[in-house]
């Protein structure tokens, strides 16, 4: 995502993550705030996703490389506050 005003944004406010051991997969479930003045500590629950062992290493693979080009530009801009 590049511009918030071109695709809507829900933050995410927790999630459960575990392993599904007789299926060999893990599952993610994100819950997120959907309205403005939403409580962080009653999200709108998410649906379960399942990821193979494969999809889970991208996954972390492209959340490290997001994360790095994040601070890599929080680093040279100082106005940007760090979250």
């Amino acid at each position: 995502m590049t511009d918030k005003s071109e695709i809507p944004v829900f933050p995410i406010a927790s999630w459960q993550i575990g392993p599904v051991l007789i299926h060999g997969i893990v599952t993610f479930c994100p819950n997120f705030l959907d309205e403005q003045n939403q409580n962080p500590d009653k999200p709108t629950l998410g649906r379960y996703y399942g990821m193979s062992p494969a999809q889970v290493r991208h996954l972390i693979a492209d959340l490290q490389k997001a994360l790095d080009e994040l601070e890599m530009y929080e680093s040279q801009d100082p106005t940007k506050l760090n979250h």
